[in-house]
C-alpha cells in the first residue's frame, strides 16, 4: 500500500516536472552562435583595416556586439540575437567599405600619366566571325568566351587588381576598342572559402573593379555588364591551393554584337 500511495503522488510531480522542462525548452535560447559569429566577423574586419578605412561602420558593429552581450546577461535572448546578427552584418559591411577605400587610395596614388592605351582604329566584327576564337560559353551557357579576352585572377579575399591583371585588362581593352560593336558580360567568381552571400558580394566587387578599369582605359560603359556567381561555378572543383587560385577570377563573355 505504501508503495502504491507513493507511486500515485509521484505521478503528478513527474507530469509537472516534465511540463516545466518542456515549456522551458520552447522559449528562446541564448544566441551564443550568433554572438560568436559576430565576434569572428569583427576580428576579420579588424584584419581588413576596417578601423582605419571604415571607422564609423566598424565602431557601430562593435557597439552592436556590446549591446548583444548586455542583452545576453539580462537574459533578453531575442533582442540579443537580433543585435548579434546586426553586428555581424555591420562588420561585413565595414570590410567591404575598407576594401573600396583602399582601392580608391591605390587609384589616387597611381603614377600620373599612366597610359590608357594608344588610339586604335575601330571596326566591327560579327559573332559568327568570333566562332574561330571560341574557347567556351558563359557560365550559364550564354554568350561565348574567346582567346582574345582571357580571364584575370585575384589574390585571396581581394578585388584589387594585380599588376598581371592590369596587363591583361589593357590587352582586353585594346581588343574591345578595336571591335567597338562587341558587348560583354564580366563574370565575378570566388574560391570556396567564406559564406556564399559574402562570396557573391566579393565576386560582384571583382567584376565591378574589372569593368571600372576597362572604362578607365577607354571602353564605353554601356558595352559592359557584370554578374557575380560567388563560389558556385569553380573552374577547378578540387579543394587545394592551386584550384582556389584558379577560381578567384573574372571571366569576359561576349554576349552580342
Amino acid at each position: 500500500m505504501l508503495r502504491t500511495r507513493i507511486g500515485k503522488r509521484a505521478i503528478p510531480l513527474i507530469i509537472v516536472g516534465f511540463a516545466l522542462i518542456t515549456s522551458s525548452g520552447c522559449g528562446p535560447k541564448p544566441p551564443l552562435e550568433e554572438i560568436a559569429s559576430a565576434e569572428a566577423a569583427i576580428e576579420k574586419a579588424r584584419g581588413a583595416e576596417a578601423p582605419t578605412y571604415a571607422a564609423d561602420t566598424f565602431r557601430s558593429a562593435e557597439d552592436m556586439l556590446d549591446q548583444a552581450k548586455r542583452e545576453l546577461d539580462e537574459k533578453a535572448y531575442t533582442p540579443a540575437k537580433s543585435s548579434a546578427i546586426k553586428s555581424r552584418e555591420l562588420a561585413l559591411k565595414s570590410i567591404d567599405e575598407a576594401k573600396r577605400a583602399r582601392a580608391a587610395k591605390e587609384a589616387r596614388e597611381r603614377p600620373e600619366g599612366e597610359e590608357t592605351g594608344p588610339v586604335i582604329e575601330s571596326t566591327r566584327i560579327s559573332m559568327s566571325e568570333l566562332e574561330a576564337e571560341k574557347i567556351g560559353t558563359g557560365t550559364l551557357g550564354k554568350g561565348i568566351r574567346i582567346k582574345s579576352l582571357p580571364p584575370i585572377r585575384f589574390e585571396f579575399d581581394q578585388y584589387v587588381l594585380t599588376s598581371q591583371a592590369r596587363t591583361t585588362l589593357k590587352e582586353n581593352a585594346a581588343w574591345l576598342k578595336r571591335y567597338n560593336n562587341i558587348q560583354i558580360m564580366i563574370e565575378g567568381h570566388c574560391d570556396e572559402w567564406g559564406p556564399n552571400e559574402y562570396n557573391i558580394a566579393l565576386g560582384d566587387q571583382r567584376a565591378q573593379t574589372a569593368r571600372d578599369y576597362l572604362i578607365y582605359l577607354g571602353v564605353e560603359s554601356d558595352r559592359i555588364k557584370t554578374i557575380s556567381y560567388g563560389e558556385e561555378y569553380p573552374v577547378d572543383p578540387a579543394s587545394n591551393r592551386e584550384a582556389w587560385a584558379k577560381n578567384r577570377r573574372t571571366e569576359f563573355v561576349v554576349v552580342g554584337d
